[in-house]
């Protein structure tokens, strides 16, 4: 949590104060104060209420006696910023499991949780936890503030549940946070930095927390600072940085991933494009990695893709099991617990001793 986007933001503000460029999107103005109608991404519906309008969940039913279901439930003014909750039948309030999908934040929906957690879904429900999955805007070329406001989004959205935690009978103290690929480094995001509540923001629902019980994810990335997987999380591999980029699907994305124009000087050289100070300033924003301390929750990372070997493509570039790798290494130098597999070359996988599964951890933290 050293480096939380909280902090980053006098160095932008000095930036722009220098003439140093326009200002980044995602990060609100100097003295602006105000919350959810904010640039990047963060809710801007009527943040003191909320329409429960409980449905039949068809193909989504968990088969549990007594759940209910509620859809489409806005936590902004964007067709993205929407939940679905099962509440479980209970007499108090309920821990939560808050997933958010993958899909490289350039697609994926709420279905994804039904697939991602197979029989632990019903299994949740049935010991009493509420499950509810969150979906968020996507990278695009309509809006150049890149990444920041997917992240935006489900920050928002965890503080949104909080706001309303009596009406959805939940536990506002108790919540693991759980996604895959795109969704797991959100979840990092935001449970590895410091308290991201603003308790003199106009809207409410940024004065609620953003600390949680718990993460656990799935096909993470290290950090979303994608300069630093050339540098660190693959050094063995020696990949130079045009490669990266190119294994990350192209300078277009490379650049929209960070609110670059992708114009036709920034494409011929994005190298110095995303290594400006100002970009510099977001990427550091970003970076999970740096985050880490030791007042973070406990981890349960996992990531065991067919991918043993030097990344050959997009996939294994972005869910290689060095990715967890680097988390496990910065998380034992910054005494955060966790539990991690991962998969990698002969002699550097690795599987946790206590053999926990995702199921037990979240279910374990649920009972602390």
């Amino acid at each position: 949590m050293q480096h939380s986007k909280l902090l980053i933001i006098p160095l932008l503000m000095s930036l722009m104060a220098c003439g140093g460029g326009k200002h980044i999107p995602g990060f609100p103005d100097s003295g602006s104060g105000s919350g959810g109608g904010g640039g990047g991404g963060e809710g801007t519906g009527d943040s003191s209420s909320i329409n429960l309008i409980f449905t039949d969940p068809g193909v989504r039913s968990s088969g549990v006696a007594g759940v209910k279901f509620a859809e489409d439930i806005k936590y902004g003014a964007h067709s993205k910023q929407r939940f679905d909750i099962h509440m479980p039948q209970a007499n108090e309030a309920t821990p939560l499991l808050l997933f958010f999908h993958g899909g490289g934040f350039v697609s994926g929906n709420e279905d994804k949780l039904y697939d991602k957690l197979g029989s632990d879904f019903p299994t949740l429900l049935e010991n009493g936890y509420a499950v509810a999955t969150a979906t968020y805007q996507l990278i695009d070329n309509t809006h150049l503030d890149g990444v920041i406001r997917s992240l935006n989004d489900t920050k928002y959205a965890l503080q949104y549940i909080r706001r309303h935690a009596q009406v959805l009978n939940i536990d506002p103290d108790n919540i693991v946070l759980m996604g895959t690929s795109a969704g797991a480094s959100s979840s990092l995001w935001i449970g590895l930095q410091d308290d991201m509540a603003e308790p003199l923001a106009q809207d409410p629902v940024l004065h609620e927390s953003t600390r949680v019980k718990a993460i656990a994810v799935s096909s993470t990335q290290a950090t979303l600072d994608t300069m630093r997987w050339t540098s660190e999380v693959f050094a063995d591999f020696n990949i130079s940085d045009e490669e990266g980029i190119s294994l990350g699907g192209g300078a277009k994305r490379a650049l929209t991933f960070y609110g670059v124009m992708p114009d036709t000087e920034a494409l011929a050289d994005p190298l110095t494009a995303l290594n400006t100070p100002e970009i510099q300033a977001y990427r550091q924003s970003v970076d999970m990695l740096d985050f880490l301390s030791s007042d973070d929750p406990e981890l349960w990372v996992s990531n065991t893709g067919n991918y043993g070997g030097k990344p050959e493509d997009t996939g294994s570039y972005f869910h290689h099991g060095y990715h967890a790798r680097a988390i496990h290494n910065h998380a034992h130098l910054a005494s955060v617990p966790g539990v991690y597999y991962y998969s990698g070359p002969i002699g550097s996988a690795y599987s946790d001793p206590t053999g926990e599964t995702r199921l037990e951890f979240i279910m374990r933290k649920f009972a602390e």
